[in-house]
């Protein structure tokens, strides 16, 4: 259990990072101590769904890529929220594209 703890403590570290976060600044928005989110980061301490949910919003990816490490949700979330912003034949001709290379991906993998 120590280990998974340590792993999603390290997500989230490189993703407050990347993020340009300071520790202070990202326990602030959080609504938790800058104390508890350094136990987090090191692995030393479990956090609730709720800490687990308003990190993974304020930090823009999924709790699973969080909790996993796993980017494929992540970015299929991504795709259907730039989706979100075509209407129309933009939207239909987005779409056969999408439909285009995940038949690619298919064949690539049989």
């Amino acid at each position: 259990m120590q280990t998974f703890y340590a792993e999603v403590g390290e997500r989230i570290a490189m993703l407050r990072v990347q993020k340009g976060y300071t520790r202070e600044t990202l326990a602030k928005l959080v609504d938790i101590s800058s104390k508890f989110l350094y136990e987090i980061e090191n692995g030393k301490k479990g956090f609730s769904a709720m800490t687990l949910y308003h990190l993974a919003e304020i930090l823009n990816v999924t709790c699973d890529f969080l909790v996993s490490g796993n980017e494929t949700r992540m970015h299929v979330q991504k795709i259907g929220e730039a989706m979100q912003h075509f209407k129309g034949q933009d939207l239909a001709e987005l779409q056969a594209v999408v439909e285009a290379i995940d038949h690619l991906a298919n064949k690539e993998n049989a």
